[in-house]
């Protein structure tokens, strides 16, 4: 029988020791014994069966449980194959008859006697078994049990047969086995006492007229059994607690037990029992048993186990845990899903009396006996509060949920109430008891599950849901209004607790915000009502106005009502302003709130233009003139009140942590051991500050003029109304007064309130990510990228203005010199923030795409007028002196995304596109006529030509006119001009620049999956016109070399082949190759020019052109392929040679070794040993004698008799001396064709 390789690999891979990979390889073995048609392999399934049976004789225990474990699943796929009578043959002679011949066998054997009954137990062939086989198999048991080592697993083989097995067989094979067991049981108490309280159970259940009868009632059974469950454990204590909850008596045994199990001083195994007793008390006893068992000492003794993973009970309270809530879980669920079904489904689990206990019954057991029980244990241990609010919330009942989190609150508001006591005995590794802070945190994610089980109850608790809400808001607010000591709180909230509540709080709001069912009334919770919830609790004066404000949204939101003023703002810019009053607060909740809040907004469709422009004036706030403002404009310089400085500077005090990695100026921190002449100076700053105050006063009083109030007289009501233009002729005068204080502040302030202007700017760009990402209406999208390019602008010069300080600037180090950069430059965002806004356009979902897209449709003059500005702007932000890479890629994004939105007006505008191209275009022809009076950096245009193919074909016909004229002028042609040889300087650079924007289009065609076609169209012109000026170039004389352009330098000769060879390959994608002519490239290869670096350029570019003309099948270089073929021809000669000397040296060496000279002469043989001898030795040793001897020994040869023998002699030696002279001549004809070989190589 012909047997796959691999079929017979997966015996080994089902003796491994893993157990995943036997179980796989089980699989594949059934998946073998059966061809493509579905029909069992009978070869394969006998050899399968009798290969399964000798490997139960295996002396690894891993390779005898992956054995029987096949061989049931053979068994059990196919049974009409595999009949009782062959089994039991293959068992015998394999198993039962089998000889051992050492120790190991035997024991190896024993084995195998325990394992066959399993596997027709578990393959439902012990019952087909007649009286003389079941005998067979089990004598060797019955005596077996008498040794001590196989005595408990003999009684559980048994144990697990009797039950197959009928009342008659039973009785028939076990009647003297069962009298001896029943003696053994009522003298002593032995090791295997639970083993036979087991097998006697069971022998009385299935044998009929059994003498004896165990009833743990008795006193006498009772003792016993509580004797033999001490010492049990594994599966022996689930079958004993089985057969007492089958005799009603594990209520009494437990009793008996709980003292032992429990108390502080347990033994491990006590400990393990414990567990063992929770488990299967839970999974099959019912909520009665349940409540009675799951007392608090016993929950607590379970924590203990599970509270430090040194201890050696862990795993094992890990894993019971784990199959106690996954059991009950899913007796829950399938019970649920039942009951409307099947009606009769509770009998009938009823009768089974093995009934899980119910979800709400062992959270309370859990929950009422430790509400931190979850805390309590350790990180990779099983929560079961937890676990069971999040598998199975509808199970809880709202009264359970209420009880539990009002624990939970008296405990967050005492943690030192809470009794922690050792968790583990004294002489075991105590671990440490969590403290207030660690209590809270865990208290307030514990309040977020109570909330969501609230939620998905069958009847949704509000009352529940509200207290839990309100408490999390009190309990939030606590530590930033007043810490809340009393009585009952005598610990302080700290401001990490208080950060848990807020997170727990908007973990559920979020999850409640986004529910499937849409609200059906108008009093369902809103974004905006949490925030006014939020801020009521809230006592601080300063949000009164932006408590009103919220209201005032929320009604027009609701009544959906246009303003009655025609100046009056909409709501959503109502809430916008409200949102940056909020983003400004040094609250994470606040600064996250607001922008999920914007970010359902934006969604929504709700914001407007409106909106928009107060999230621009901010990022157009500057506090100096500097970066395009001249001294007349005044209009982009904002001085802040000192009110909102320092309110900007309170929130970002706190978080100095996060924001030094964020804000360039947090270098302006003074450092601890600042000296005496700092700390005289920064004295002097605040003296100074005082006397700007009042400098400032009195110049705002006398701009006033008659306005102002006398500070004796500010309540007085008799003061004078002054109209609109009265107080307009003040604003001039006001605006120097506070430019003049501006000027002469001292820089740290300044520096203090730029910084401030920065941090918000950053705060509005997240925002403003929020529009770019998800906004869908074309005036707001577009609007924003013009002014993030500008910004972005600002920011990259910015940011290069710092980098060169660092590394030029030695005094940039300094305490004063930073304080001064940061008041001329810190106002400006950074530009990690600018560009992470910016990339937010790669990430737009499809359907808002294609929803701009339609709108850009429907107004296609606007979106025109839109998408032109936008253009205006990158063109613009372009125009900056080495920008930074990344600044380069943000310009090639926003111009892709211009682009694309540009192709959807292509049915309504079809010339649109080149009209956006103007202005890069524009810009493009400067760089190519002179690239050193361009103000766009050439990085942008590569980027721009590789990434964006759309800009590339209106540019590519602009670089081709360029390029074509150089080439032009190359060309030896009567007709054509040729340039001088010193055309060097910026022409040639700009023709270098030329070529490299062209090797970048090619570049993106041969990467690019989806290349314009268009694109290839215009490559293929341009390298045909090339190639075709090539041919015309005189490249023999050394004069008319150094007369070309492109040849000129190696710079020029490095551009220009480069971007022949990317055209080429761009050519190839497109199956468009032009070939060269075998006379230009001999041209080329023999170039006569001077300068080293060019010929070996263009040596280059010919190998490639020779290569790309082989993959193409073109014109082949003849004398290349005849050199080629003159030294193939050369080595196959060399090869034969070599062939014939070795032929030679294999005949001598057998010639050797024959004895043919004994019937000869002695001369005869004399000569003939002599001869063949001393050439041998020359042969080998590389060494000949002189020709005379050679000569003598040929005509001593030729007078003797010459029989067949010595005439193939002769011709040896005839040979020998022929081979030699070949030798020499192989050895010179090799050394000429691998010298030519190497010439041709070199060439």
């Amino acid at each position: 029988m012909n047997v796959d390789r691999k079929f017979l690999d997966l015996f080994w891979s089902i003796s491994e020791e893993d157990v995943e990979k036997r179980n796989v390889a089980c699989k594949q073995l059934l998946s073998k014994l059966v061809d493509e048609g579905k029909q069992p392999k009978l070869q394969y399934l006998d050899y399968t069966r009798e290969r399964l049976i000798k490997g139960l004789r295996s002396f690894s225990f891993d390779a005898r449980a992956g054995f029987s474990q096949a061989l049931v699943s053979v068994l059990q796929a196919y049974p009409e194959y595999t009949n009782v009578d062959q089994l039991m043959q293959l068992l015998t002679r394999h198993i039962y008859s089998a000889p051992t011949s050492s120790k190991t066998e035997d024991v190896s054997l024993k084995h195998s006697y325990i394992l066959c009954p399993k596997i027709l137990c578990d393959s439902e062939r012990i019952n087909e078994l007649n009286l003389a086989q079941l005998e067979q198999i089990f004598k060797p048991l019955f005596s077996l049990y008498d040794y001590a080592p196989w005595g408990s697993d003999v009684l559980k083989t048994f144990v697990q047969v009797l039950p197959k097995l009928s009342s008659k067989m039973v009785r028939k094979v076990f009647s003297g086995f069962t009298e001896k067991i029943w003696e053994s049981f009522n003298q002593f108490d032995s090791d295997l006492l639970g083993e036979q309280l087991l097998f006697l159970f069971y022998v009385q259940c299935r044998m009929k007229g059994v003498q004896f009868s165990i009833d743990l009632s008795v006193k006498k059974f009772r003792k016993k059994f509580l004797t033999a469950i001490k010492k049990s454990s594994g599966d022996l204590t689930s079958s004993l607690l089985r057969v007492a909850l089958e005799q009603n008596v594990i209520q009494d045994i437990w009793l008996k037990l709980k003292d032992t199990v429990c108390a502080p001083d347990a033994t491990l195994k006590h400990r393990r029992l414990l567990m063992a007793i929770v488990s299967f008390v839970v999974c099959q006893c019912g909520d009665d048993l349940t409540q009675l068992i799951l007392s608090e000492c016993v929950i607590k003794a379970f924590i203990q186990q599970l509270s430090d993973s040194s201890l050696a009970c862990f795993n094992d309270a890990c894993s019971l845990l784990q199959h106690c809530l996954n059991t009950v879980a899913k007796s829950w669920r399938q019970k649920s899903s039942t009951d409307d079904k099947h009606k009769d489904v509770d009998v009938e689990m009823d009768e089974d009396n093995s009934l899980a206990a119910s979800p709400s019954t062992l959270f309370t057991c859990f929950a009422m006996a430790s509400p931190i029980c979850d805390l309590l244990c350790e990180p990779k241990a099983p929560k079961p509060c937890q676990i069971l609010m999040e598998q199975v919330p509808q199970a809880l009942e709202i009264s359970l949920l209420t009880a539990y989190s009002k624990k939970l609150v008296n405990l967050f508001l005492n943690p030192q109430s809470c009794n922690l006591e050792a968790k583990i005995t004294s002489d075991e590794k105590h671990s440490s008891a969590p403290n207030s802070s660690a209590i809270r945190s865990f208290i307030a994610s514990q309040l977020h599950h109570v909330l969501q089980c609230a939620m998905v109850a069958d009847e949704p608790s509000a009352q529940l849901i509200q207290e839990v809400t309100d408490f999390l808001v009190f309990a939030g607010m606590a530590s930033s209004l007043v810490p809340i000591v009393s009585r009952k709180n005598q610990t302080p909230i700290t401001s990490k607790e208080s950060a848990a509540c807020w997170f727990a709080l908007f973990r559920f709001l979020g999850r409640f915000a986004h529910q499937k069912k849409p609200p059906e009334t108008d009093s369902s919770v809103t974004c905006p009502q949490l925030l006014l919830h939020i801020m009521q609790t809230v006592s601080f004066s300063n949000l009164t106005t932006l408590l009103d404000d919220l209201v005032e949204c929320c009604r027009r939101k609701r009544s959906r009502k246009k303003p009655h003023l025609r100046d009056e703002p909409d709501w959503p810019a109502v809430l916008t302003d409200v949102l940056l009053g909020l983003v400004s607060q040094s609250s994470h909740m606040l600064r996250s709130f607001v922008r999920l809040t914007f970010s359902q907004l934006v969604c929504s469709g709700s914001v407007n233009s409106d909106c928009l422009s107060l999230l621009l004036d901010v990022l157009k706030m500057r506090l100096t003139g500097e970066h395009g403002a001249t001294q007349t404009d005044h209009e982009n310089l904002i001085d802040f009140s000192s009110t909102l400085t320092e309110a900007i500077s309170d929130s970002d005090s706190g978080e100095a942590e996060e924001e030094n990695e964020l804000v360039s100026a947090s270098d302006i921190e003074v450092e601890a051991n600042e000296s005496e002449s700092d700390s005289e100076s920064t004295m002097s700053d605040g003296e100074t500050d005082e006397e700007q105050l009042s400098k400032l006063r009195e110049s705002v009083q006398q701009a006033l003029g008659p306005a102002a109030l006398n500070p004796d007289e500010l309540d007085s009501a008799s003061y004078r109304e002054f109209t609109d233009a009265e107080m307009f002729a003040q604003d001039e005068a006001l605006a120097a007064a506070f430019r003049a204080n501006r000027l002469a502040a001292p820089k740290r302030t300044v520096a203090g309130r730029a910084r401030a202007v920065g941090q918000m700017k950053m705060r509005c760009l997240d925002l403003l990510q929020c529009v770019l990402q998800h906004a869908f209406q074309p005036e707001l999208v577009f609007p924003t990228i013009t002014q993030l390019m500008e910004l972005g602008r600002t920011a990259c010069e910015y940011e290069l203005k710092k980098r060169r300080n660092r590394v030029t600037n030695k005094c940039y180090s300094k305490h004063r010199e930073r304080v001064s950069f940061t008041a001329r430059y810190g106002d400006i965002p950074l530009f990690t923030h600018v560009a992470q806004a910016i990339k937010c356009i790669r990430s737009r979902p499809q359907a808002t795409q294609q929803t701009l897209a339609s709108r850009l449709k429907e107004h296609p003059d606007d979106a025109a007028r839109w998408l032109s500005e936008a253009m205006d702007a990158v063109v613009a932000s372009a125009q900056i002196e080495n920008p930074l890479p990344e600044f380069v890629k943000l310009i090639t994004t926003a111009t892709q995304f211009l682009f694309h939105m540009a192709h959807s007006l292509k049915e309504v505008k079809p010339d649109f596109e080149d009209t956006l191209c103007k202005p890069l275009l524009k810009q493009l022809r400067v760089f190519v006529r002179c690239a050193r009076k361009t103000t766009i950096h050439r990085t942008v245009f590569i980027d721009l030509l590789s990434r964006c193919q759309v800009f590339a074909v209106h540019t590519f016909p602009v670089l081709a006119d360029v390029f074509i004229g150089f080439a032009a002028q190359s060309s030896s042609s009567p007709g054509c001009d040729q340039p001088s040889a010193q055309s060097k300087g910026a022409v040639q650079y700009t023709f270098i620049q030329c070529c490299e924007l062209l090797s970048a289009v090619c570049q993106s065609l041969v990467a690019d999956r989806y290349a314009a076609r268009e694109l290839f169209s215009l490559v293929d012109d341009v390298l045909s016109l090339t190639i075709t000026a090539m041919k015309t170039m005189d490249l023999r004389a050394q004069e008319s070399v150094e007369r070309v352009v492109w040849l000129s330098s190696p710079s020029i000769a490095s551009a220009f082949l480069t971007f022949l060879t990317w055209g080429i390959k761009a050519a190839e994608k497109n199956k468009s190759v032009p070939l060269f002519d075998s006379t230009l490239i001999a041209h080329l290869r023999s170039l006569p020019c001077r300068s080293k670096v060019v010929r070996k350029t263009v040596r280059r570019f010919v190998n490639f052109a020779i290569e790309t003309n082989r993959k193409q099948g073109g014109v082949k270089d003849e004398k290349i392929h005849a050199e080629k073929q003159r030294v193939k021809r050369e080595l196959k000669k060399a090869r034969q040679a070599k062939r014939r000397e070795n032929a030679s040296l294999r005949a001598e060496r057998q010639q050797a070794k024959q004895e043919l000279y004994s019937s000869q002469s002695g001369l005869t043989n004399g000569l003939l040993a002599n001869t063949t001898g001393s050439e041998g030795k020359r042969k080998r040793s590389k060494k000949y004698g002189s020709n005379k001897q050679k000569e003598k020994a040929i005509s001593a040869l030729k007078t003797t008799p010459k029989p067949k023998e010595m005439i193939k002699a002769n011709q040896t030696v005839k040979r020998r001396m022929e081979s030699t002279e070949a030798f020499r001549n192989h050895s010179n004809d090799k050394q000429v064709a691998l010298f030519k070989r190497q010439k041709v190589s070199i060439l």
